[in-house]
């Protein structure tokens, strides 16, 4: 029950963080909670001192977690859908053309590249 509880601290927290950013910040509401996300944990690392049992309980809970696992298997599926359900289709067809070419032609550079530094590496770097 402990993690459904350090979640429930999170959930709180971003949501007062989220009504911080709209009250006083007025900034876009993932560059307001990030910021104010940041500045509190710095004023936590630097006042951890004054609160050593809290932070020691906060620094081997997150030793225990396995963020590979956790980002990509857990988190990935709804930050991805997050950031698809604010895509405004309408605006998306009409820059259609830019966003085929400038991804077509990305595609076709990264593999160009990574295909040079390959058979660079393997013919200069031999085992």
């Amino acid at each position: 029950m402990e993690l459904y509880y350090s979640f429930s601290v999170l959930i709180v927290l971003a949501s007062f963080f989220s009504y911080l950013n709209l009250r006083y910040l007025k900034l876009p509401s993932t560059i307001g909670i990030m910021i104010i996300a940041m500045i509190s944990s710095i004023v936590l690392v630097l006042t951890g001192s004054l609160f050593p049992k809290t932070f020691d309980h906060f620094s081997t809970l997150l030793q225990d977690v396995d963020f590979t696992e956790v980002l990509m298997g857990a988190m990935l599926n709804f930050l991805l859908f997050a950031g698809a359900i604010h895509i405004n289709l309408v605006d998306l067809r009409e820059q259609r053309a830019p966003v085929i070419i400038f991804s077509t032609v990305s595609v076709v550079i990264s593999t160009f590249a990574v295909g040079a530094l390959v058979f660079y590496i393997d013919f200069t770097c031999p085992l």
